[in-house]
């Protein structure tokens, strides 16, 4: 067999010690960890927004910004700025993650001691308040929408383009919200529920804003009806798993089968919500207790262990923290459905806006009439 010739062909200069010897100052993981080493506002905020969208950063991207013996770097206090938005972080925070939980006792000491040092109303001071009062991931999105953008118009450096289309997709998404409530209004009138249901709570607008709160994009119209129907004389202690199904098969269009049974391998998301929703439930209306022949667990807990009601309220706190935290891991993070897992997160979130100052529902107090106020009636005036 003949052999094969020879083309003569030159030696490539591409050889393997060659290519292993490339190197740029660029290379993604170390030019983000050089630049995120130096800037917390950065760091954190990647955190936060990483970890909304169920990507797992590890907490020790923040090891560089605390010392040997493991505590925070006192230095990062004079960053009012990057404090802020890692106290933001630390509620995404998992189980067992002792950085963040560090983190956050050290957080709420420094920003409160920073507010009562800024002596003009800021954004920044804004926003430092409004933060401690709720941080970012527990609030509304809606309502958190139109309080950022008027913050955000006093800032110097605001982008005004940016600021008329955001007023703008409010405005148009209160117009859709104004007709849906005009809908349910009339069907309740129309049905004589209130003459017929004497011995029921009439709260149309407040379920529309529990709605709003838990599915609030324009597309699940149907979902919020369906909500609002089942809420408007509805005992507030309805089952809520019972609902979170329903929302399922309100959203998820088309269904799948597989997806459904699916359900059965993350409890989680149909267990949390609902239990962040009881106990925020019990704290807001822990003034009834007297009142009703069902204990709430504030009782439970004083009867088992013999504590004070303050000390029973701080352990229900506890809590909640602890279920937002396995929230954040079976529905965040383990991604199992997208518009379902929001919706479930959302359901807490409505919770802890509605019972945040007492009952806002059952007794609607001015917070709840506010936020009803700014979502429904009061648009942006646009030039």
């Amino acid at each position: 067999m003949e052999a094969r010739r020879s083309g003569n062909y030159e030696a490539s200069i591409w050889d393997d010690d060659y290519v292993q010897s490339l190197t740029t100052p660029y290379m993604i993981v170390k030019y983000e960890d050089k630049h995120m080493e130096k800037d917390l506002h950065v760091t954190a905020l990647q955190f936060r927004l990483l970890r909304q969208h169920g990507y797992h950063v590890p907490q020790e991207v923040f090891s560089s910004f605390m010392d040997e013996a493991g505590n925070f770097k006192s230095g990062i206090a004079g960053d009012v700025k990057g404090i802020l938005f890692l106290y933001e972080a630390s509620f995404l925070s998992l189980e067992d993650e002792r950085i963040l939980d560090l983190a956050k006792d050290f957080l709420i000491h420094h920003l409160t001691e920073r507010l009562h040092q800024i002596t003009d109303e800021s954004s920044l001071a804004e926003q430092i308040r409004h933060a401690l009062e709720l941080p970012l991931h527990r609030r509304v999105q809606k309502i958190e929408a139109k309080w950022f953008i008027n913050v955000y118009e006093t800032r110097f450096d605001a982008n005004f383009i940016l600021l008329e289309l955001a007023k703008l997709d409010f405005n148009m998404v209160q117009a859709k919200y104004q007709d849906e409530i005009k809908h349910v209004s009339r069907w309740h009138k129309e049905t004589g529920l209130s003459e017929k249901l004497g011995f029921a709570r009439h709260r149309l607008a407040e379920s529309f804003l529990w709605a709003v709160g838990f599915t609030p994009e324009p597309h699940f119209g149907g979902t919020l009806m369906d909500w609002i129907a089942s809420r408007v004389h509805a005992d507030p202690h309805a089952r809520f798993e019972v609902l979170l199904f329903h929302a399922y098969f309100s959203i998820t269009n088309p269904i799948n089968k597989k997806e459904l049974r699916s359900l059965e391998q993350y409890p989680g998301i149909i267990r949390w919500p609902p239990m962040v929703f009881r106990l925020a439930d019990d704290l807001g209306t822990s003034d009834e207790m007297k009142k009703v022949d069902v204990p709430k667990s504030i009782q439970c807990y004083m009867n088992e262990t013999g504590c004070s009601e303050e000390d029973a309220r701080e352990y229900i706190k506890h809590l909640i923290h602890a279920t937002l935290k396995k929230m954040s891991k079976d529905i965040l993070m383990e991604k199992p459905f997208k518009d379902f897992g929001t919706a479930a997160m959302n359901l807490a979130r409505i919770s802890l806006c509605m019972y945040q100052y007492g009952d806002g529902f059952g007794v609607p107090h001015h917070e709840t009439k506010d936020n009803l106020v700014s979502l429904i009636v009061e648009p942006f005036p646009m030039p």
